[in-house]
């Protein structure tokens, strides 16, 4: 590991969309520290940074022996429903504390299965640390109080003109199915992706108008119900997300679609929407920014914004980050999320603030 005075971090992942806006929220807070990527494929330097190649899926002995070089990994390779649990099996053999930006819900519970695994190893393993869960989770604890409310909606707006990724457009391609997850009564239920009805519009802060909410499936689900109490958590919490441009019958093809498509077809999907996407992002109404917002209703509603759902992201994880290394969160070896009060939440939300991203009720 590097010397007590200069931390080290490496991006796993982060030649990606998504993990080239870790690494630069990770300059931007916390200078200084010895900061390196590692990929699959890079075999030279990225913008002149620190990198190395690391095949997670079969690592050898030398990315091994880089990896534990560093106090911390945080892991932005993805699609995470494709990778599975494998940069953290990767980080537990080389001893090496790590964080996720974990969004699907099977792959999060294969990583909390790893909680003996890394307590045996002397090994932190946050996950959950990105959008949703992570600061989604975050504007959940500060706005619920002594006595939770009976309905929360997570509301997530993603901005048209917003940079895309692979990775990040595969996972949107899954969120299409039947079914999605909600939690109920403290309970993981799966319920019919009814795209109509009374909470198919949603509107945003500062918006005139509501816009088309799509269900979706959160990973957010299983680490609540990991950890909390169903007393401590509100009735329900379901999940939407507007994206812009897309329409609700493009989401029914998708849906429908589900039950046959395999690998070969989502990547063919994948490659598909991101061209289109590319072209979408002409249209002059188009946002560049995104929003996300935790609503329960009459006992209020807080939201994010100010970055797009790349930057949310990445400020969060980066935020999480310096934290840890400062010796700042409140944990030790195994594997902990947000909902396990790792954070201070007003401490959090102030290096949030700094990273500009806007907090804000109502």
């Amino acid at each position: 590991m590097s010397p007590p005075d200069r931390p080290s971090v490496v991006v796993i992942g982060g030649t990606g969309a998504t993990g080239r806006e870790i690494v630069a929220a990770l300059e931007e807070a916390a200078p200084g520290t010895r900061l390196a990527i590692a990929s699959r494929r890079a075999d030279q330097s990225v913008g002149g940074r620190e990198t190395f190649r690391l095949d997670v899926k079969s690592p050898d002995q030398v990315s091994l022996a880089r990896l534990a070089e560093f106090d911390l990994a945080v892991i932005a390779l993805g699609p995470f429903h494709a990778i599975g649990p494998a940069a953290h099996l990767a980080c537990l053999k080389a001893g090496t504390d790590a964080l996720d930006i974990i969004d699907c819900p099977r792959t999060a519970k294969a990583v909390l299965a790893l909680r003996g695994e890394a307590v045996d190893g002397g090994v932190r393993l946050l996950t959950g640390m990105g959008l949703n869960p992570g600061l989604s989770t975050l504007l959940l604890d500060r706005l619920l109080g002594a006595d939770p409310p009976s309905h929360v909606r997570v509301r997530l707006f993603a901005g048209g003109d917003e940079p895309a990724g692979r990775a990040a457009t595969s996972m949107m391609i899954e969120q299409f199915r039947d079914e999605v997850e909600v939690l109920d009564s403290g309970r993981i239920t799966s319920v019919p992706a009814a795209d109509d009805g009374d909470d198919s519009f949603y509107r945003f802060p500062d918006d005139r108008e509501p816009v088309l909410a799509l269900p979706c499936t959160s990973a957010e689900p299983v680490l609540l119900a990991d950890r909390s109490a169903p007393e401590d958590l509100p009735g329900r919490i379901d999940y939407r997300i507007h994206f812009q441009g897309l329409t609700r019958g493009v989401a029914r093809v998708l849906r429908r679609s589900s039950r046959w498509r395999g690998a070969r077809v989502d990547n063919m999907l994948a490659q598909l929407f991101l061209l289109l996407h590319g072209l979408a992002r002409r249209n002059p109404v188009n946002r560049s920014s995104s929003v996300l917002s935790v609503d329960a209703g009459p006992h209020g509603r807080i939201s994010a914004s100010g970055q797009t759902t790349f930057g949310l992201t990445a400020r969060f994880a980066a935020a999480i980050s310096v934290l840890l290394l400062q010796g700042g969160l409140r944990c030790g070896p195994g594997v902990h999320a947000m909902s396990d009060d790792v954070a201070d939440p007003e401490e959090l939300s102030r290096m949030l603030t700094r990273l500009g991203v806007r907090i804000g009720h109502g």
